[in-house]
């Protein structure tokens, strides 16, 4: 339960806001004016409906209009309800809600308070199913940042917000039970979340690795006659020498062509240039300020530095030795296949022998 001036009346602040975890809604109980007489009404469109189990409840402004609008935490589905104040005691959903929290995380607590110092209502919640401290950054009419989550001891409940250490920003301390283990934890706003004045300005802690050097994607396209085609891209990758924020600052060059070479052919593809120039100026102090003489008092230094990158490129076609295949025949026969010979043909007949001509018997004359 909590409380808040839901009807915006001047000079009143006594109307209720009952969760109710059985039924699965809020209800609005209403004072019947600025003078409080012991008695509550049911607020027009009450109660309204929440999500499954839900057992804490928050009021605050998350839209910047004076008017205290509701958090509702529902454990059963492990998400925030939020619920926008009409300015009259009637309620709405916010655009993104429910928020959403981390699997199984089972909140169990809620508060309402500006964390960023930027006007704007953020919600904080207890995470007791995995133990965290889960922070919604307020962007507007009532929408919000992914959840930021710290870790706590084990097993955080109740959460409440004050400002305990007099800076003037909202600071949380949460209760945590598990097992023999009960503890109270302070978690305080430090200036630097909140000196910007926006979320969106203030970069959370993370780390990505990115490939530093050189990249070389080559395409070939092979042609006839010991010719290849080249599709080329080049990229170089190295640290700038400034950061932003504290990011460093990557210098990305890239540079892309196309030829036609022969084998064994080397040709110059391109060149990358950088150029870099420093700048440095020193003085005796107090004197390098004085007009005239500060010029003879002061000592300048400056750097110019070029690096160019060339690129050769030769091809070579790799050779595969020639494969030795083995004949394979098939057919009728028995026994012919990939280890037989081939069928000779038949061998042809010889020749019949060749008979000598008959001769003919000479009769000698007589004398």
């Amino acid at each position: 339960m909590v409380s808040g001036n839901f009807q915006n009346l001047s000079g009143s602040d006594a109307d209720l806001a009952v969760v109710n975890e059985i039924t699965n809604n809020v209800a609005i109980l209403e004072t019947p004016g600025t003078t409080f007489d012991g008695t509550f009404t049911v607020a027009t469109g009450s109660p309204f409906g929440t999500g499954n189990g839900p057992i804490a409840i928050a009021a605050g402004d998350l839209n910047s209009d004076g008017v205290p609008d509701l958090a509702v935490v529902n454990s059963t589905d492990s998400t925030i309800s939020v619920f926008l104040n009409n300015g009259d005691a009637t309620f709405s959903v916010a655009a993104g809600s429910p928020l959403t929290t981390s699997s199984g995380a089972n909140p169990s607590g809620v508060v309402i308070a500006d964390f960023t110092n930027d006007g704007i209502g953020d919600i904080a919640v207890t995470n007791q199913g995995v133990s965290t401290l889960g922070i919604y950054v307020g962007l507007g009419l009532g929408v919000f940042a992914p959840q930021i989550e710290l870790s706590t001891p084990a097993g955080p409940q109740g959460i409440t917000t004050a400002d305990f250490d007099g800076n003037g920003l909202p600071d949380v301390a949460l209760t945590a039970h598990s097992g023999t283990s009960n503890t109270v934890s302070v978690f305080l706003d430090p200036s630097t979340f909140a000196s910007t004045g926006s979320p969106l300005q203030t970069p959370y802690p993370g780390s990505e690795y990115i490939d530093l050097g050189l990249k070389i994607k080559a395409t070939p396209y092979v042609h006839g006659s010991d010719e290849v085609t080249l599709q080329l891209d080049f990229e170089i990758r190295s640290l700038a020498g400034t950061a932003i924020n504290g990011i460093p600052v990557i210098n990305n060059q890239t540079t892309s062509q196309t030829v036609r070479l022969k084998q064994d052919e080397t040709s110059l593809i391109g060149g990358l240039t950088d150029r870099e120039a420093a700048k440095a100026l020193a003085s005796l102090p107090g004197l390098g300020e004085i007009p005239g003489v500060g010029y003879a008092a002061q000592n300048r230094n400056n750097t110019a530095t070029d690096t160019e990158f060339l690129i050769l490129v030769t091809p070579r076609k790799l050779r595969i030795p020639p494969r030795i295949t083995s004949s394979i025949y098939a057919g009728p026969n028995p026994g012919t296949g990939a280890n037989a010979l081939a069928p000779q043909p038949p061998a042809p007949e010889p020749p019949p022998p060749t008979q000598p001509p008959p001769t003919q018997p000479q009769n000698n004359p007589q004398q």
